[in-house]
């Protein structure tokens, strides 16, 4: 299969790239949290490894087996915790796949819709940035209205089933 950063091959779309605080309050309610794989020692809370990472067998002491052990403590448990904060935030939902770490950044990587924007920062290699619409420029997928106050992005956004406009851009409330 041949892949290129950033863009989906199947369609051509780029992934789009924009600032959680443009869409704050609709991804705050929407997004789920993802905490990874439970990863911290229930005894002392350090990080734990796999027991097969640490070359020793799964039976503990006292029999049971134990697949994490706590190079701190040397714990070798069959429980893990789970990290307090989130690695990352998701949405995958209503045709939309969605994801934002720390940076702030959501990547949008499936949409039903898609702007026409300027290619986004060497960071995110060959996305499209929802920032910067640009008419003409690249297909990027992107949140649709319904994710901004007032159902207005400042982008124009299209089907990506038949290219038909959905919305127009706003800017300053004001139709361009």
């Amino acid at each position: 299969m041949n892949k290129i950063a950033n863009i989906d091959v199947e369609t051509g779309v780029r992934f789009g790239v924009i600032h959680q605080n443009l869409v704050l309050q609709a991804w705050s309610d929407e997004s789920q949290p993802d905490y990874g794989d439970a990863r911290y020692c229930p005894e002392c809370g350090e990080e734990v490894i796999k027991t097969e990472d640490a070359n020793l067998s799964e039976e503990t002491e006292d029999g049971l087996e134990g697949h994490w052990y706590c190079t701190s403590c040397q714990n070798q448990t069959d429980e893990a915790e789970y990290p307090d904060e989130p690695y990352l935030h998701y949405y995958n939902q209503d045709g939309y796949q969605a994801s934002c770490g720390d940076s702030g950044d959501i990547f949008v990587m499936k949409s039903p819709y898609y702007a026409e924007t300027r290619e986004c920062s060497p960071c995110a290699p060959n996305a499209g940035d929802l920032s910067s619409p640009e008419k003409g420029g690249f297909k990027t997928y992107c949140f649709g209205p319904e994710w901004f106050e007032d159902d207005k992005p400042s982008y124009a956004v299209y089907r990506v089933e038949d290219d038909t406009v959905v919305c127009y851009a706003h800017s300053n409330n004001i139709i361009s």
